[in-house]
């Protein structure tokens, strides 16, 4: 269970980087 909530802290720190970044975030991902 500790291991399944430490992924899921780690994809909600992604998901806030990219609300953050907003569409550069996007379009880099595009690009690549």
């Amino acid at each position: 269970m500790q291991a399944l909530q430490t992924n899921s802290n780690i994809g909600e720190m992604f998901n806030i980087q990219e609300k953050e970044n907003g569409e550069i975030a996007i379009s880099g991902r595009e690009l690549h």
